[in-house]
């Protein structure tokens, strides 16, 4: 029970940063760039310290951010869900989805490769 609270906090905390960082469309590849720099950068530090493999921890964590940031574009500009408590709850679905298929997708892919 305490990893799904940790999940849940840590999602609501990622909409919120993409709900508010994200909001000018105008500026967003750049903001997006400069966030995937920063979060490969972080994944790197991470695999290092507790992966026994750098590039299976540097796409698993990249690959996620990734997409947790196309769920965000996919709501907000088409499916249009500008209001704020509609936007979180279809975050919430959207990543509990792209999490469980991304793991298995992720665990396919590096243990039997």
């Amino acid at each position: 029970m305490p990893g799904l609270l940790i999940y849940l906090i840590v999602m609501f905390a990622i909409a919120n940063f993409y709900y508010y960082v994200f909001k000018n469309p105008s500026k967003i590849f750049k903001l997006f760039i400069l966030f995937f720099i920063l979060i490969s950068i972080i994944s790197l530090v991470v695999s290092l310290n507790y992966s026994a493999s750098v590039l299976e921890g540097f796409i698993t964590l990249t690959g996620y951010y990734t997409l947790l940031f196309g769920i965000h574009l996919l709501l907000r500009k088409v499916f249009k869900i500008n209001k704020y408590p509609f936007y979180i709850i279809a975050f919430f679905l959207a990543s509990f989805l792209i999490t469980v298929f991304f793991a298995a997708l992720m665990q396919d892919i590096f243990n039997y490769s």
